[in-house]
Parts: structure tokens; sequence; C-alpha cells
């Protein structure tokens, strides 16, 4: 259970920087998928994988650092330096 709420705290922060950018829509959650690798935007737990592709990041949120268990995470397209 406390695993969980680190992902959904951390999937919180990430999904209110991209309402930010306009890569999702203002309400929408962060997308939980079966698979993230073919989303651009997705989190999968069963796969301990995070796809946030082609969303003009600048910067991560701190918030992602919460996710200690990832194994995956795809940040192809972004802006990030």
């Amino acid at each position: 259970m406390r695993v969980l709420m680190a992902y959904t705290s951390a999937l919180e922060g990430l999904a209110g920087l991209l309402r930010e950018n306009g890569s999702l829509a203002e309400g929408e959650p962060f997308p939980v998928v079966e698979a993230p690798l073919g989303e651009d935007v997705g989190f999968c737990a069963e796969e301990a994988a995070l796809s946030i592709r082609r969303c003009g990041l600048r910067a991560l949120p701190d918030s992602l650092s919460q996710l200690a268990d990832l194994r995956q995470l795809d940040l192809t397209g972004n802006r990030l330096t």
C-alpha cells in the first residue's frame, strides 16, 4: 500500500507539470496503462515503467524521486538539459 501511495503522489506531481505545459488536459488523471512503452504518456505499475515522451519537458519534478522501484523511464523527445 505504501508503494502505491508513493507512485500516486509522484504521478500527481508529474501530471501537474504536464498540465502546465499543455501535454495533459486540465482534470485529466495521469494515464495508468498496461504497457507504457507504446504510449507517449503512461505509467505501468506491473512493469515499473514510466513513459513521458514528446511532452516538451525542460525539467523533471522532484516527486519522481519517490519512484524508487522504477525500472524503465522513457524521456524521448523532451528538452531536458
